[in-house]
């Protein structure tokens, strides 16, 4: 049970790399980690849009959004294709809003 909820946490994170760009050319890249429960404002200059070149749900280090010094308890997945995760993530109202 404890590795189950330890997973589910584990896979609770996002990573999103956007570029402002004009004209979708991109001008300067960065990239922002939002962990469980955060939220992230994304935001260019007038004139200018927002371009996600990638979004990602889950984890791609162990590091990332873990609170505990003691990397043992981390359980390792390398891959994890589940039917329900579409589901778990509109459950949970995990979504990328885009506004003006």
């Amino acid at each position: 049970m404890r590795n189950s909820m330890l997973l589910l946490l584990l896979l609770l994170i996002s990573i999103v790399v956007v570029a402002c760009a004009e004209d979708v050319v991109t001008q300067s890249n960065s990239s922002i980690v939002v962990c469980e429960g955060g939220t992230a404002e994304l935001v260019c200059p007038r004139g200018m849009v927002i371009s996600i070149a990638l979004a990602n749900y889950g984890r791609y280090s162990a590091r990332v959004c873990y609170e505990n010094d003691d990397l043992d308890d981390v359980v390792p997945m390398t891959q994890c294709h589940n039917p329900r995760t579409m589901p778990t993530l509109r459950k949970r109202s995990v979504y990328l809003v885009l506004t003006r």
